[in-house]
Order: structure tokens, then sequence, then C-alpha cells
């Protein structure tokens, strides 16, 4: 009795299609082996692709068993499931033709050593260029839909591919899970967390779920969305990014600056002691940061425990000698509140602020129309461009040439796209700087009370609003101010010295309301020849609706 190898091959690397058809295959090729008399040696199974050589374990082990005469005979359900490329195909013909392998059973035909070489080598042929066909009709297909905007396979988490038909899908946002996206990329964007602490904030506060709904996404999945330029309307497909037609959920340039915050690669770590002040300083000396740690102290004649709270330079620069005493928090205290009742206001002239600088935002509109003109300018100009770039692709014959300025006209679209959210942008900035602007003057209403009676977060918001840069040189607290506190300070230090309305109520004595006459004269300028008088609160309205990236709020 003669042997036989049963080889069996799926005809997708897709786990959910075919399975049926290798079970299928198994009792077709028993039923012929035991037609023919053979006796089954193997059954062997591969589940990959055919179109490239040296990929099927399988099929290399069945060879070579065969060269060890093994067995003499194959039986498989047609030719294709043996090879679809010309390296194996032509190792399987040359190893018939020397009589290694005397047969090549199939459903339809059989294959001998001597009779059936040109009808084997043409079926194996025709396989391979179907393969390779079927393979340039997909990458075709998925240049087409690359070149529509349409990303082309499985949409990321917060959207879906919609429609039933294949090759025409679209995708759109995912109801579920799009908005609560939305909304942890303004976090990230506002706050400037972690990612780490992020996922647990959306695990607690915002659960997502894989699509099948079984459990929350893992943490690399979570990680991989914020650094996926799918969301602000880029994908990258074959090395190179494209401009896609589905909603985005941020502009370019917010995706570029979380992408800056990401990438800057700092270690952190839980913190087992919780201190208010801590991660805000440097060392004036040497510029390394100021950590905080706590002591205790047992009080003998109560057996009291008291602890206390110590900032120090954390020593980081070894090149750099530093000689930095540790300060108590107390004293860091009643530094900030010093510099706090310098900028202290009463109601009524923040109030009248706010009012005047809605006056202001009206005039302020037509200097930023200016601006959103220019943008405009640019944004025309790029579309010129784009039309330039088009018309002379029509006409172009080089195929090089034409993915060069395929390569180009992509990179001007990417830009053309960019502009215009820098443009929707512009026309609403000017709104924007009022409210910030206006919240800026809401913390300077009742801060010292703000940060003496306030939490953690709210005191380090109130030090960040003071100014940026904070320092620790000598026990004494040093800092570049922001316009508005240090307009403030000086126009409190134009006043006349009797003048002590603005200072911030102590002990029970209250002080009497400003007048309306007192309130102009704290925040406008007054034409007069007291020079004194000139400066008051005007120090930050001539600037207030340029951008305030550098206050820190």
């Amino acid at each position: 009795m003669k042997k036989c190898f049963i080889y069996c091959r799926k005809s997708s690397e897709e786990v959910n299609k075919q399975v049926q058809s290798i079970e299928s295959q198994k009792r077709v090729m028993k039923e012929i082996a035991q037609n023919n008399n053979l006796k089954v040696v193997d059954i062997i199974i591969d589940n990959k692709s055919a179109m490239k050589p040296n990929l099927r374990t399988g099929f290399n082990n069945m060879l070579k068993r065969i060269r060890k005469q093994e067995a003499q005979i194959i039986v498989t359900w047609k030719n294709d499931r043996l090879s679809r490329n010309p390296l194996e195909s032509g190792t399987i013909c040359q190893l018939l033709q020397d009589g290694v392998i005397q047969k090549i059973i199939t459903v339809e035909k059989t294959f001998l050593q001597k009779e059936s070489q040109i009808l084997f080598t043409l079926e194996s042929a025709m396989a391979s260029e179907y393969s390779r066909s079927l393979s340039m009709n997909v990458i075709r297909g998925q240049q087409t839909k690359v070149e529509r905007g349409l990303y082309p396979a499985c949409a990321p988490i917060g959207y879906l591919n919609v429609g039933n038909q294949k090759g025409n899908k679209t995708i759109e946002p995912d109801p579920s899970t799009f908005l609560v996206l939305k909304k942890l990329w303004t976090i990230l964007k506002t706050e400037k967390l972690q990612l780490a602490d992020l996922y647990r904030i959306m695990k607690e506060k915002y659960p997502i779920y894989f699509r099948n709904h079984a459990k929350i996404i893992s943490f690399s999945s979570f990680h991989r969305i914020f650094h996926n330029p799918f969301y602000c309307g880029l994908f990258r497909w074959n090395g190179k990014e494209n401009l896609g037609v589905h909603k985005t959920m941020i502009t370019q340039s917010e995706f570029k600056e979380v992408q800056d915050y990401l990438n800057k690669k700092e270690k952190t770590r839980e913190r087992v002691l919780d201190f208010d002040f801590k991660g805000l300083f440097t060392c004036g000396n040497c510029s390394a940061c100021i950590t905080a740690e706590r002591k205790e102290k047992l009080i003998k004649a109560t057996k009291e425990t008291k602890y206390f709270e110590y900032y120090r330079c954390t020593h980081r620069k070894k090149q750099i000698t530093c000689k930095e005493k540790p300060i108590s928090k107390l004293k860091i205290e009643d530094q900030i509140l010093k510099e706090l009742k310098k900028i202290h206001l009463p109601p009524e002239i923040i109030e009248c602020g706010k009012q005047d600088l809605k006056i202001r935002f009206k005039k302020e509109s037509t200097i930023q129309s200016i601006v959103s003109k220019n943008i405009g300018q640019a944004i025309n100009k790029q579309q010129a461009k784009i039309s330039q770039l088009e018309n002379n692709l029509c006409f172009e014959t080089e195929q090089d040439t034409r993915n060069l300025m395929k390569d180009k006209l992509e990179e001007a679209k990417i830009r053309l796209q960019g502009l215009k959210e820098d443009y929707e942008k512009e026309k609403s900035s000017p709104r924007k700087n009022l409210e910030t602007l206006q919240e800026q003057l809401e913390i300077i209403n009742g801060i010292v009370k703000k940060f003496q009676n306030g939490e953690k977060k709210d005191r380090q918001k109130i030090i960040k609003s003071l100014g940026s840069n904070w320092k620790l040189k000598d026990r004494k607290l040093l800092y570049e101010s922001h316009f508005i506190p240090n307009a403030i300070k000086k126009a409190k230090n134009s006043l006349p010295p009797d003048f002590t309305r603005l200072e911030p109520e102590e002990g029970s004595h209250k002080k009497k309301k400003l007048t309306s006459d007192e309130i102009s004269f704290v925040w406008r300028r007054e034409r007069d020849s007291n020079p004194r008088r000139h400066c008051c609160l005007n120090g930050f309205q001539d600037r207030s609706f340029r951008p305030l990236s550098h206050l820190s709020v």
C-alpha cells in the first residue's frame, strides 16, 4: 500500500473565515485516499497565505519528509492549495519531474510524473497570477479610498465604519464614545495630566469599552488614542500623512501641543504625602527642583506629636555646589500673602473693570478682524497653489513625477486645513481673551481669603496667576510677575500716600465702600498735570486682548 500526505490550507488568514472549509477538505481527501487504496501518513494543515514563499511551516516540513521518502503522494483539494508563488511551484514541479513525488491527486485531476508537467506548470502559474492580480486590485482600491480622504481600514476607537456595501463604507462618530473621548482630549490639553492619571479618570467617570462591550479598553489601547493623528483629521497610510474627511475631535495645532507635552518623557510616581507647594518652585542657586518633606516632633510636656513641613533643594545638579537652606511652609505662606496683599482690590473696582473690558472688547474686535484677514489671504494663496498642482497633475505623464506631485498636493491640503482651523480660532479669540481677563479679575476678587482658606488646587492656581518662573533663593521667593498683577502694583504705587482704600481689610474694622469718583480714579487714566495720576490700571487695558499664553491660570 502506497503512502500519502493529505495537505489542507485555509484560503484566508482570518480566523473567523474558512474554518468549515478545512473540515470539508479533510473529509473529502480521506475519501479520495481510501478510494485509491492509500495509507495516510499525516494530515498537514496550514493557515498562512501561499502568495509568498517560506511562510508555511507545515508545507516546508511536508517537503522535507517527502525527500526522506516517508511518502510519495500528495492528496490536496486543488493545485492552488499547494502554492500561489513561482518559487514553491517550481520546487514541487521539480520534485514531481525527478520522481520524488510520484503523484499529486486533487478532486478534479491527477498529476503524474511524466504526463502532466505542462498542465501542472500552467495551473500553478494561473494560481500565482490570480493572487498577484487580487493583491493589486486590493491595493488599488485602498489607494482610491485614501485619495478620497477615507481611511481604508477599521475605524479607531470613537468612530465606526458605516455602510453595508463593501468598499463604500464611511467613517462616522460613534455615538457611545465620541463625545467622551473629545472631553478626555480637552482634559489632557488643559490640565496637562499624565496618561496614567487620565486613564484612571476614564475608568472612574467615563468608562470606554471595547466594541464587543466585554471590558474596558486596556491602557495600551488608551495610550495609542492620544498619539494617533486620526483625531485631528489626519491619518497615516504607507508611511505618509493624508487629510481625512471624517469629523475631528481637536485641531492640528492642539494635537501638536499635546504631542509636545507627552513627548517630554517626564517620569512621575504616585506620591505618598501630599504637599501644597511641591513642584512649583526651583532653586535660585543651582536651578534644581524644590522638594518637600515632613518632620515630626514629640512635645514631652503634652506628649503630643506635631508635624512640620519644610521645602528644600534636591541638589540634583552635582556640578554646582548649592548651599540653599530649607525653609518652613509657614514662612513661604507669609511671603506669598505679602505678594497677594499687594494686588488686593475691592470688589467695586473689579466689577467696574469687567464692565470696562466689555466696552473695550467691541473696539478690539475690529483689530482682530485684521489678523483674520491676513489668515484669509494665506488661505486664498494656498487654495491657488492647490489648484495649480491639480492642473499640473492632469498633464503630467511620468509616473514618478506624478507620485511626487501627489505628495506635494497632499501636504498643501493638510496645510490648508490647518490655516482654516487657525482662522476659526482667531475669529473667536477676542472673546476668549475677554473671558481670560475676566477670570483673572475674578481670581483677584478676595484673593487673600481664597489663599488662606482654599484647598491645594485653589492655592496652586492662585500662585500661578501671580507669575511664573518661581525660584527660592536665600530663603526668599522670586518670580516673574504677570502683567495684570504687575499693572495693579504700579497703580497702587502711583496713588497718594493717604489713599488707603485699596488695602485688604484686617481685623474687625471694615472700611467704607469706594465712591464712583474713587473707582473712576483708580481704574481709568486721569489727564491732568499730576504724573502720579497717569498710570493706574490702564497699564493692562492697552494690551488687554493680546494673546495671553504666558498667563498661567
